[in-house]
């Protein structure tokens, strides 16, 4: 639907049928039919100014990006019913090739599926966008005809991904067990590789943005490449980190570090999007509080335009709220399904004597550990630089982006303790006697 969204940004027209339609005859007598026309109204300026449309649609393809973090770690949900349902079809006599096949065909048949739900769901959203929101406020343009031929593409597209995901994901002859870690020095990178990758990401960022809509493909690349270089930064922090020490460490520290450790796939893709969601949030925070409090010899602006970028600074943190939101549901989902995995491990801990609450306060700080520090991080790089230049004109508005790190911070915590509260039932489950027997 996000994507959806892009091309509706991108094929606003400059006039649209006003619904009036005049007949009449020329000066020879034929008549003249004469279709009504009308500027685009009602629309937010970030969609009634063609300079600013691509930006907004990029907006809204980079909101694509947590989504398909989400699908990917749906894909390695069940993996322990997969692994033993694609042995049992290996010794029927399924090939690796089969296997994949099937697999192919499974996550092709989902998101297909979920392709067709695209446009209902993007009526929904044009009706609390659009006709629900008052004229120069709107987010949405009006219904279009291009939209008919996107949407048909999409699910293709769709199909395509899906299936594309399915034959990429390892097999059960391929796949390690959920606590079966690599060792702290096997494939962790190093400090030069991510910085260099960091780097990189960061300049092709900062020119594609610049030089917008020719930047489209830089901008692209660039968001991949932080994505990366966050990835294997958080790599690098599970597996060649300070460990906890046996006597100094409390419970809860050394199971949330070996969990971490297990689970460490589902914990590096979503450090990487929650990265990316601080970087909005640092960024939009410094741009306020220029706004806000303006260095000395510096613009400032009538109420109408501070409203105007004072709302498009709001509208890019709500994205990124969103974003950082879908992302932590990613989190939790890969979280469950490693409790699903580690019945064994988990119940074999409760009968030594470590108590339900505990266990419930390892499941919080592996999240609190995965998801705090990328927020953190991300809003401190995107909004630091233009917060010391704030701060060097005596301007308090170089105090938003660290204002913004601590509430970011503070909320993406809250976040993570809830949602282990959440998990408390798969907890008690995962810590029945029956799951000692389980292989």
């Amino acid at each position: 639907m996000a994507l959806l969204v892009a091309v509706a940004v991108l094929t606003v027209h400059d006039t649209v049928l006003s619904g009036v339609t005049s007949y009449y005859r020329d000066a020879d007598g034929r008549q003249v039919v004469e279709v009504g026309r009308e500027p685009v109204g009602g629309l937010a300026p970030f969609l009634a100014e063609p300079g600013l449309r691509p930006g907004t649609a990029i907006a809204a393809v980079l909101l694509a990006t947590p989504f398909l973090a989400l699908a990917v770690q749906a894909l390695r949900v069940g993996g322990v019913l997969e692994q033993r349902r694609e042995r049992q079809l290996s010794l029927a006599g399924a090939a690796p090739a089969d296997l994949r096949r099937l697999r192919a065909a499974r996550t092709a048949a989902a998101f297909t599926r979920g392709g067709f739900w695209v446009a209902p769901a993007y009526l929904v959203l044009w009706v609390l966008l659009h006709p629900a929101l008052p004229p120069g406020a709107r987010l949405l343009p009006r219904l279009q005809a291009e939209l008919l031929v996107a949407w048909p593409v999409l699910v293709l597209l769709l199909r395509w991904g899906g299936a594309a995901l399915g034959a990429l994901t390892p097999g059960a002859a391929h796949r390690r067990g959920p606590l079966d870690a690599a060792p702290a020095t096997s494939n962790a990178p190093s400090r030069a590789h991510v910085a260099g990758l960091l780097a990189l990401g960061l300049v092709l960022v900062a020119g594609g943005w610049w030089w917008l809509p020719l930047g489209v493909v830089p901008l692209a690349v660039g968001a991949a490449l932080v994505l990366l270089a966050v990835r294997a930064a958080t790599r690098r922090s599970v597996f060649t980190g300070p460990r906890p020490r046996a006597r100094g460490g409390t419970a809860v520290a050394l199971l949330a570090a070996a969990q971490r450790r297990g689970g460490l796939a589902a914990a590096t893709g979503t450090s990487a999007v929650l990265f990316v969601c601080g970087l909005s949030f640092g960024y939009t925070s410094a741009m306020a509080g220029s706004l806000l409090f303006p260095p000395r010899g510096g613009t400032e602006y009538d109420s109408e335009r501070l409203t105007f970028y004072l709302s498009g600074a709001g509208l890019a943190a709500a994205v990124g709220a969103v974003a950082a939101a879908v992302a932590l549901a990613s989190l939790l989902l890969g979280l469950t399904d490693h409790l699903a995995g580690t019945r064994r491990a988990v119940a074999s801990t409760a009968a030594l004597g470590t108590p339900l609450r505990t266990l419930v306060a390892v499941q919080a700080r592996c999240l609190v550990r995965s998801a705090v520090p990328p927020v953190v991080a991300g809003t401190l790089l995107g909004g630091l630089p233009l917060g010391i230049a704030l701060l060097a004109t005596s301007s308090p508005g170089g105090l938003a982006p660290l204002l913004a790190a601590l509430v970011g911070g503070a909320a993406v915590a809250l976040a993570c303790h809830l949602l282990a509260r959440a998990l408390t039932g798969r907890v008690r489950a995962a810590t029945g006697l029956e799951n000692l027997r389980v292989p």
